[in-house]
């Protein structure tokens, strides 16, 4: 084996890419995703609680200025949980995000170190049919998600079926489905056709009915809002799916690095 093979394999056997990507995904969903949305809720709080200091402390006097003061609490209230639901729904969007990005960096890793043959990174723009979808697919199966796309990569690429881990993977096509209406329908939950301005389609409110809170949830106007329980639990699922997948594609590596040493 050459000299620089031998470099690179020394190098993959000390150092696991895989476990800095999920340690630097868990830094930025705590950090930075959820963080900045505390940060920024915490400084919301900070305009409209002294204000209810204040409405408290002359709850016992009937003045003009007592009255103002309880109008421009209802003005902030109503303000607070408008910008408030707005934290979540973004910070939803930024956590898919980072949850993709962090699922490709991985795959483009590795696991393989010198012998890249059997990649197939075709297989993410590909239907199961082979059908390139940035050629038009042809076949009779519906476009994949990006999500779908990483699934059938690192199945074949890396043997690693998401599909067998189901409930590994259960909050992606909900926060999925959530994040396309909140950033493609403004954040309502049931759209129009414009084929059929008559009707409804109130398929997303029915099947994801944690994400349309209320008894109006089958009514046009209903909103796509993201709970901060639910916002949470969204994280700890996407953080312990990285894990486990950082952890599934380091021993495929190792292995592939023993398999190489043993050949050569």
């Amino acid at each position: 084996m050459c000299i620089p093979c031998i470099l690179v394999k020394h190098m993959l056997e000390n150092m696991d890419f895989f476990h800095d990507e999920f340690r630097r995904f868990e830094d930025d969903v705590n950090g930075l995703i959820l963080g900045t949305m505390d940060a920024a809720i915490a400084h919301l709080d900070g305009q409209i609680d002294p204000v209810l200091a204040e409405l408290k402390s002359r709850e016992n006097q009937d003045d003009v200025d007592r009255g103002r003061l309880g109008e421009h609490y209802s003005y902030l209230l109503s303000e607070y949980e408008g910008q408030t639901a707005f934290l979540r729904n973004s910070t939803l969007v930024s956590l898919a995000s980072q949850l993709t990005h962090s699922l490709h960096k991985m795959a483009s890793f590795g696991p393989l170190d010198l012998d890249d043959s059997k990649a197939d990174r075709s297989s993410s723009s590909e239907c199961d049919c082979g059908c390139d979808h940035k050629k038009g697919c042809k076949c009779q199966h519906r476009r994949k998600s990006e999500y779908e796309r990483l699934g059938i990569e690192y199945k074949k690429r890396f043997e690693i079926d998401f599909l067998a881990h189901k409930e590994r993977i259960k909050f992606i096509e909900p926060m999925r489905m959530a994040r396309n209406r909140i950033i493609h329908e403004g954040g309502y939950a049931n759209t129009l056709d414009p084929d059929k301005p008559d009707y409804l389609d109130t398929s997303f409110s029915r099947r994801f009915r944690e994400y349309v809170p209320g008894e109006g949830y089958l009514e046009y106007g209903a909103q796509v809002v993201v709970s901060d329980e639910l916002l949470r639990r969204n994280a700890e699922s996407a953080i312990a799916l990285v894990r486990w997948v950082a952890e599934e594609l380091r021993k495929r590596q190792l292995a592939n690095l023993r398999e190489t040493k043993t050949v050569n």
